[in-house]
């Protein structure tokens, strides 16, 4: 197939890539980009842009297939846990649907579900993206968890953090995911908190290592962020109250980075209105408390920034592009480390960035088309993509 008059962005292509361009693909891969009307079309199927813009598929590196039921509440899946395959299948076939080609699942609930969707995708029973996931969180002991058990593998000691994350790769896990901190989740517990301690953290560490993999970890707070920097962490999820000292710890790095969930607790995301109270003001105040850390971050040091969600479906589907919206406005991050974030930055954090991220010849056929330029106008991307294109195939 030869996706003809495609407008690219230099920032998100390959070295020397025309402005504008043909592509074509082979199989399920870039196979060229050359100049406009260069190739023989021969018996090549065609698509023609118009001189829309083609960007690489987004990546979402910070979701949780199993929030994939389409209202609020999840309690009934405990007792019929099937039904958790389903909304992890439902949620991915979302995602794609708004032009994330790959998706990373940070956290899975017990039965791995999410890596069950992953599997029967990756063995063509059914259509969605690429999917890279945990596995089940792993958490140590804390007061306030327990309602939420059915996604945590709990531990106590450090032998136990070794058996978790062991268990996680036997049942298929591409990386651990490591609860760092308390969470805005849990009533009883504070989200600056540091929960985990060091030689914990370094067993996990050490065992994905020994499986070629890495370790994201779940972490709002400033002591809590710099430890985990320390003991090799590669992604750091949320990294709300980051500051200076573990900025200057991640300047100028490309081997860890965070991956800020910006909209998910905004008011405006989780319905909150001043008529809430003292929820609204609660939540109102933790957000512009992050905010102000995670501009930090992004004006005044180079740190390899991701893309994260973190939202159930029925949030999403109420609004699907509001964590662009939120990064733009409470952030200020330009139009094109937007676009950055959401493609070859997660791949590069992934350790992906050889196979996605980018519109490059030997990278996989995974692409959308926006109407609009998205580069100089950020609001092309507060609507679905025109075209998915995954593996090479045109979803839609």
């Amino acid at each position: 197939m030869i996706l003809k008059n495609c407008k690219l962005t230099a920032e998100l292509s390959e070295p020397g890539a025309p402005k504008l361009a043909d592509v074509v693909i082979e199989g399920n891969k870039i196979q060229a980009i050359l100049p406009c009307g260069a190739l023989d079309e021969g018996e090549h199927g065609i698509m023609d842009l118009h001189g829309a813009a083609l960007l690489p598929g987004l990546i979402d590196a910070h979701v949780h297939l199993f929030m994939g039921k389409a209202t609020d509440g999840d309690r009934d899946r405990i007792t019929v846990p099937a039904q958790w395959a389903f909304d992890c299948y439902s949620y991915a076939g979302f995602f794609l649907d708004h032009g994330y080609t790959t998706i990373r699942d940070v956290g899975d609930e017990l039965h791995f579900s999410g890596l069950a969707a992953r599997n029967a995708i990756n063995e063509g029973i059914v259509k969605g993206p690429r999917i890279y996931g945990s596995g089940v969180t792993i958490v140590p002991v804390t007061a306030g968890f327990d309602p939420y058990s059915y996604f945590c593998a709990f531990y106590s000691t450090r032998e136990e953090v070794r058996k978790e994350a062991r268990n996680q790769f036997n049942h298929g896990a591409d990386f651990l995911k490591l609860y760092g901190t308390g969470s805005m989740l849990v009533d009883d517990s504070l989200p600056g908190k540091r929960i985990m301690l060091e030689d914990e953290i370094a067993e996990a560490v050490m065992i994905a290592r020994s499986k070629d993999s890495y370790c994201a970890c779940h972490c709002h707070g400033a002591e809590a962020i710099g430890v985990m920097i320390d003991q090799g962490v590669r992604t750091i999820e949320h990294a709300s109250f980051i500051t200076d000292e573990s900025c200057k710890k991640l300047d100028g790095r490309r081997d860890i980075g965070i991956v800020p969930t910006i909209a998910c607790s905004c008011p405006e995301a989780m319905g909150l209105t001043e008529k809430d109270g003292a929820v609204y003001e609660k939540y109102s105040t933790v957000s512009a408390q992050r905010d102000a850390c995670l501009r930090n971050a992004y004006e005044n040091y180079d740190i390899l920034i991701g893309w994260g969600t973190d939202m159930a479906l029925y949030t999403m589907k109420a609004n699907p592009y509001i964590e662009w919206q939120a990064r733009k406005e409470r952030l200020g991050i330009s139009n094109i480390d937007l676009l950055k974030q959401a493609t070859i930055n997660s791949a590069v954090l992934m350790g992906i960035d050889h196979k996605v991220g980018s519109v490059s010849v030997g990278k996989f056929a995974d692409l959308i088309v926006i109407d609009g330029d998205p580069a100089a106008d950020i609001t092309a991307m507060y609507q679905k993509p025109a075209h998915v294109i995954k593996d090479g195939e045109v979803i839609r």
